[in-house]
């Protein structure tokens, strides 16, 4: 058991007292404590005698007054802590503390709340208040700003999305425009040669060999035109599987990529009298 080192009563001292002593662990713990400071900080000094500070005050290291006390035993000499808030789940004050050295091992804590006693701690605290006040509306107020930006963000993005497809969507409509103007050409030319050749009477009727003849030739060009609208169906069915995701590469032959583009292109090269041969 630690004998307190006071030389005095503290319990007769008008302002709050607390003695300390440095263990081996390096902490302070308590030996004494008199009334004032049992009335003031609501606790027995049986409560507390042999305890870490920290432990029935942890407020003190946010207060400054560890350091204060760490200085003091180091030094020896008294130092002031004339205004430290103290505060944690069952306290809440200014503190005044007064620290000392009694021995090699033990500190004298004397100290008093000063919280209605000072017209300026209140000033104090009073500012603190409007400054958390502002500071709240500060904070509230950006909170708002940002909301508002990430809105104006959010219809911007869908802005640029909705022009983008939409710019998308007439690069597509302009290929497959482009895409179709031949097909589209070559069934125009085939169905005016059917059309000339019907009403020029170019195929001999009433013999056998004509009938064979117009036969022969209308089934080649429906058969064109049939190439064409495959064709067509085929540009679209492109385009839909270009525009779908994750579209996995895959081989082609590209003799049969030449003689399909030559086909669609037979109309007009005849038209022009563009022959074309191949080996």
């Amino acid at each position: 058991m630690h004998n307190s080192p006071q030389t005095i009563d503290i319990d007769a001292i008008p302002l709050c007292v607390a003695i300390y002593e440095l263990d081996k662990d390096g902490d302070f713990i308590f030996t004494a404590f008199n009334k004032k400071a049992e009335e003031e900080d609501k606790i027995s000094k049986e409560t507390l005698l042999l305890k870490k500070i920290q432990d029935i005050f942890p407020g003190v290291w946010e207060m400054g007054l560890l350091d204060v006390f760490k200085r003091v035993y180091e030094s020896g000499k008294t130092e002031k802590l004339d205004l430290g808030l103290y505060q944690d789940e069952r306290i809440y004050g200014w503190k005044k503390n007064t620290v000392s050295k009694l021995d090699q091992k033990s500190l004298l804590v004397i100290y008093e709340d000063v919280t209605e006693a000072n017209s300026y701690v209140k000033e104090f605290e009073h500012i603190i208040e409007q400054k958390t006040y502002a500071l709240q509306q500060l904070t509230d107020s950006l909170q708002e700003q940002v909301q508002e930006g990430i809105k104006k963000y959010k219809e911007q993005t869908k802005q640029l999305f909705l022009q983008s497809r939409l710019a998308q969507m007439g690069e597509m409509i302009s290929m497959i425009a482009h895409q179709w103007r031949q097909p589209l050409g070559a069934i125009s030319t085939a169905a005016v040669n059917l059309k000339l050749k019907l009403e020029f009477e170019t195929f001999d009727m009433n013999t056998p060999q004509g009938i064979q003849e117009a036969n022969d030739y209308f089934m080649e060009k429906l058969n064109d035109i049939e190439l064409y609208v495959q064709n067509l169906t085929t540009t679209i069915d492109d385009f839909i599987n270009f525009y779908k995701p994750n579209n996995d590469s895959s081989f082609t032959n590209i003799e049969k990529a030449f003689v399909h583009a030559l086909h669609i292109m037979k109309s007009s090269f005849e038209i022009h009298n563009i022959q074309i041969h191949q080996t």
